[in-house]
């Protein structure tokens, strides 16, 4: 008996990690292979409605981190192409002491965006909310996603979830430099992106009324 015992729970330590191992990769490859297409350039990616800039972290609700700075510019650098018409900022603000959309917004308006053209998400808490609420609350049916390389093709796959016609653009502007972190932490968060698109399909921290993406931006600017 406890012979048994003792193959069951080396079988099960043995096993598990496999099935989590063989579970890993089979999510990573799925939204690698959906998640797409993706541009890194400007002049090739194709014309959309508007862009969705994700964020990412903030300094006292005035400076962007590297990786937020070059989505921003990025975003900036494709509206003044003429490729998109409106940007959104969907990002945190989990207190009044941290806010990365308006921090985005002020960069964005300061290099040359027109504020009406600026449509900002507070409640952008992770990459599932933001495209949730980017279909259900801006009523967006088609997007430039712009990110960064590593996260870009998960963007791409969730917006698609949400029924959102999307291509991503990465915005890699420099060497980062906790990138091997960045593509590492990227794995998992494929599989619960993956989790959550296709078996969980839970609701967003907050929902709203609609404000429709063809509008005036600046009705969130306050909000």
């Amino acid at each position: 008996m406890i012979r048994n015992n003792i193959k069951t729970i080396l079988l099960f330590f043995i096993i598990f990690p496999l099935i989590v191992f063989m579970f890993t990769i089979f999510t990573n490859l799925r939204i690698l292979k959906y998640g797409s297409p993706v541009y890194t350039n400007i002049d090739t990616c194709p014309e959309k409605y508007c862009a969705i800039v994700l964020g990412a972290g903030v300094v006292q609700n005035m400076y962007l981190s590297p990786v937020l700075e070059d989505r921003v510019k990025t975003a900036v650098a494709l509206y003044k192409a003429g490729k998109v018409k409106k940007l959104l900022m969907s990002g945190a603000n989990h207190t009044k002491n941290y806010n990365e959309v308006k921090a985005m917004k002020n960069h964005a308006v300061k290099w040359g965006v027109n504020p009406k053209d600026i449509f900002l998400d507070y409640a952008g808490f992770s990459t599932y909310e933001s495209m949730f609420r980017a279909q259900y609350i801006f009523g967006i049916k088609e997007a430039v996603i712009i990110t960064q390389g590593f996260h870009v093709n998960r963007s791409v796959y969730l917006a698609k979830k949400f029924d959102i016609n999307a291509v991503g653009l990465v915005a890699d502007r420099r060497r980062y430099i906790y990138i091997r972190q960045y593509r590492l932490r990227e794995k998992l968060a494929r599989v619960k992106a993956w989790t959550e698109s296709i078996i969980l399909r839970p609701l967003p921290s907050y929902l709203g009324d609609p404000i429709p993406i063809s509008g005036d931006g600046r009705v969130t600017h306050d909000l």
